[in-house]
């Protein structure tokens, strides 16, 4: 959890993505469904020129800069709240495999109290995922991360809520989805 959390509140892009790949070794990339839709907007928001194929670093700087610290209204996380942040453990079986889903997350989300949900896999392609820990019908562990954000927004707070997976392939904790609970104007999570 500490490192989603410094993550979010990364100074610049190096830090940001020696952050995103502590413990694997190795720098990520974009998993393929991110590299296009970044592609997409880091052009529509004309963050970087040309109409050639991009790389994933090509694009993914301009676009977190643009979301976490310069665009969007200068709207970037700054901090959290120890006090409202939980996490909860808890193994699935076989039978309850359709639980993790982020479809059926979301819904179980969409009976609480907040105005509006913004649900997307990670961004970042894996060395093990959630649909290859499902396929190996073993039991998976996850832990469901759930964390009181503030941005640089006057009175603008709200929960953000990651799940992590335990890989046995890695031996580590794998990201495979956040949420974020809003009522009012959110901020993106590039994560």
């Amino acid at each position: 959890m500490n490192g989603f959390i410094k993550t979010l509140l990364a100074k610049d892009f190096d830090e940001f993505m020696r952050l995103i790949s502590a413990g694997s070794g190795d720098r990520p990339h974009l998993a393929d469904w991110a590299l296009k839709n970044v592609a997409r907007d880091a052009h529509s928001l004309s963050l970087v020129e040309g109409a050639g194929t991009q790389t994933g670093d090509q694009v993914l700087e301009p676009f977190w800069l643009y979301f976490t610290h310069y665009g969007a209204g200068d709207r970037y996380f700054k901090g959290y709240s120890p006090a409202q942040t939980s996490c909860v453990v808890r193994n699935y079986r076989e039978a309850e495999y359709q639980e993790l889903t982020t479809e059926n997350y979301f819904s179980h989300l969409s009976h609480g109290k907040h105005a509006g949900i913004y649900a997307t896999p990670t961004y970042f392609a894996r060395e093990d995922t959630i649909a290859a820990a499902v396929a190996r019908k073993r039991e998976i562990t996850v832990a469901t991360f759930q964390i009181l954000l503030f941005t640089s927004v006057d009175q603008v707070a709200y929960p953000v809520i990651v799940r992590y997976f335990w890989s046995e392939q890695c031996k580590r904790w794998l990201p495979f989805d956040v949420f974020q609970l809003f009522s009012g104007e959110r901020v993106d999570v590039i994560f």
